[in-house]
């Protein structure tokens, strides 16, 4: 049995429990809506630390871009100025003919005066000037072709060995080594050797 009555009217009593509801919720949501913006300035703070990070990386990264990117330009047009012949990759291209009449006179001093240089031929491969390909890059731009006296083999043997030991040509190649008679009868043999640069 009750020992008191709420003499209070209903809609009274409606507001009193809205309002109490109110409160609590309200203060629910301000904890929530704390707690959203604590997490929402976190992230965001750690945003502005890796976004600082990256911007960092990158003015560091950046010299180095632009020192790859002017490597390739100057590279496509040193390319393009060899592939043209114009007179810098005629400068790149063409050895002296003074070093390799250095390079024989030296080889040919190894065979002791054994062995006599009558002819020195230079032609130039102008096919592999104008093809552009890689794989003119495997085909000699230019071969000599040496014609002369020696006493024996083994100093035409000698002088090959030297030409190829100077590491101007990429290939030497005995072509011919005919022995012969000279006027004295003395027995020589006579070669001819084909180099490739």
């Amino acid at each position: 049995m009750k020992d008191f009555i709420n003499l209070l009217p209903l809609e009274y009593r409606r507001r009193v429990l809205v309002r109490r509801r109110l409160v609590l919720w309200a203060g629910i949501w301000a904890v929530s809506l704390v707690a959203a913006v604590g997490i929402s300035v976190s992230k965001h703070a750690a945003y502005r630390e890796v976004r600082r990070t990256m911007e960092a990386a990158e003015r560091a990264y950046r010299p180095l871009e632009q020192l790859t990117r002017q490597c390739t330009t100057m590279q496509k047009e040193l390319d393009q100025l060899h592939a043209k012949g114009t007179l810098l990759g005629q400068l790149r291209d063409e050895r002296p003919l003074l070093t390799l009449v250095g390079v024989a006179s030296q080889s040919a001093r190894q065979c002791r005066r054994r062995l006599v240089i009558r002819d020195l031929l230079f032609e130039r491969n102008t096919a592999q000037t104008n093809n552009e390909t890689p794989a003119a890059a495997s085909t000699p731009w230019a071969s000599v072709t040496f014609k002369g006296d020696a006493k024996d083999n083994l100093s035409v043997a000698t002088f090959v060995v030297g030409l190829r030991d100077s590491g101007l040509f990429r290939r030497v190649e005995l072509k011919s080594s005919l022995g012969t008679k000279s006027d004295d009868d003395e027995k020589s043999r006579s070669y001819s050797l084909k180099c490739d640069i």
